[in-house]
This record gives C-alpha cells, structure tokens and sequence, in this order.
C-alpha cells in the first residue's frame, strides 16, 4: 500500500507521485525530440542559407533549453518540466536552493542532454552515410524531393553524396559504438533503481542527479503560487517602467 499510495500521490506529506516525477523527467525529452525533427526537416527544405540548421541542430537545441530551464529556474526552483506539473525544487534539508545549486542544476538539465544527443548523433551518422552512399536503383529513378533539395543546398548534383572531411575523432568510433550502449544501459538502471527506492519511499531523492545536488521535489503550496506573482508582478512593472523611461527620453 506504500507504493500504491507514492504512486498515485497519496502520500502523507503531500509529496510529488511517481507518475509526476516520471512526467515532468520525460517532458523535457520529448519537446527535444520534437524539436530535432522540426530542425531536420527545416535544414533539409529550406534554402542554402540555412542548410548548416542540420549538421547543428543540437547546438540549436541547447541554446533553446538553457534559455528555457535558466529562465524557469531563476524563477521558479524548478525546470520547466517540473513547473509544468506544479513542482518545485528545495534543498534537502529545507529553504530554498543556493545560487551554486542552481547552476548546478543547469549543468545536469541541459549540458548532460547535449552531450548525450551529440554522441548519439557521431554514432549514427557513418550508418547514414552508408544509406545515402547506396547505389542508385537502375532505370528512370529520380531521389526523394529531400534528397535533392539537400544535394543542391551543397551545390553538387543530385546523385552525389557529400562527406565530411577525414578527422582523428574517427578513429574513436568503434570504441564508442561499443562501450556507449553500456554506458546508456548503467545510466538508466541508475535512474530506475532510484525511481523504485523512491516509490516505495526509501529514500526523499527521485533522481540521482537530485541526490548528488542535495536537492529534493515539493508539490507548489498556496504560498509558492503567491510569490510567483509578486514576481511576475514586478517585473512586468519593471519593464513598464523601462519602456516609459525610453519612450519620455525620445521627446
């Protein structure tokens, strides 16, 4: 019944459920997913200008989620996932997280899922280059609309294939496609053995990245919520008055 009850949030103190932790984790992923197909379509049909959005949508997706979970982070305690379903971060032992726990938090939210993706992304791409380095059916055969949009964003026909050029980090790639899916495997099963311990409340930490920062989840209280809006309240005031200070100075 302990279990049952962490896992639907019926806890005693009122503590976030599995289903919410889990959510507000998986949140963030999957608007980076979508994101990443959005960037992957765009770099293959938009013009010349901007075909470089494809080798680099992973720089591009980091900016965007430091620019998020910064935002949220000094705003709220929480990322943007964990706002989204009303949770917030405080320190293990009570209060409010330090600035250093703060940037901490950074680091695990967006550079850990950057480097991720970017390693996943070296891995797979000798598998793509030997797809688009297949030979040509034989016939009247014409590449896909991508395919051709991509081969003149290069300015090479449209049956040739570009590679990059030779660099030693390939010399890597073996030992990576190798021990990389272990790494994964031990990430997850890290992952995973803290999310049972904490269903069945053996421990406050849902992550182990929370544990390392001291940092535990809270559901949002009545008072949270009030001092969200004196802060929304004062900054909007702040930018008003900003913008009519602009505005007298122009007369």
């Amino acid at each position: 019944m302990e279990g049952l009850e962490r896992l639907e949030g019926l806890t005693e103190l009122g503590g976030p459920s599995l289903f919410e932790v889990v959510g507000a984790d998986r949140l963030a992923a999957a608007a980076a997913a979508a994101l990443d197909h959005v960037l992957r379509v765009w770099g293959i049909r938009a013009s010349r200008r901007f075909w470089w959005v494809r080798s680099y949508r992973e720089e591009v997706i980091g900016i965007a989620r430091l620019l998020l979970e910064r935002q949220s982070m000094e705003g709220r305690n929480a990322s943007a996932g964990e706002g989204f379903f009303g949770l917030i971060r405080e320190a293990a032992a009570g209060g409010v997280p330090s600035a250093r726990q703060k940037r901490l938090s950074l680091i695990f939210l967006v550079a850990m899922p950057y480097v991720q993706a970017k390693i996943d992304s070296l891995i797979r791409r000798p598998e793509d280059e030997e797809l688009e380095a297949a030979p040509l059916p034989s016939g009247n055969f014409e590449p896909p609309v991508e395919g051709r949009l991509w081969a003149q964003a290069l300015g090479q026909p449209a049956g040739s294939v570009w590679r990059p050029p030779a660099s030693l980090a390939w010399t890597w790639l073996d030992w990576a496609r190798a021990v990389w899916p272990w790494v994964q495997a031990l990430k997850e099963g890290w992952v995973l053995a803290y999310q049972i311990g904490y269903l069945f409340s053996k421990t406050p930490f849902s992550s182990p990245w929370l544990h390392l920062l001291g940092l535990k989840l809270r559901r949002m209280t009545s008072e949270d919520f009030i001092r969200l809006e004196q802060m929304l309240r004062s900054a909007r005031a702040a930018q008003f008055a900003w913008a009519d200070k602009h505005a007298m100075s122009r007369y």
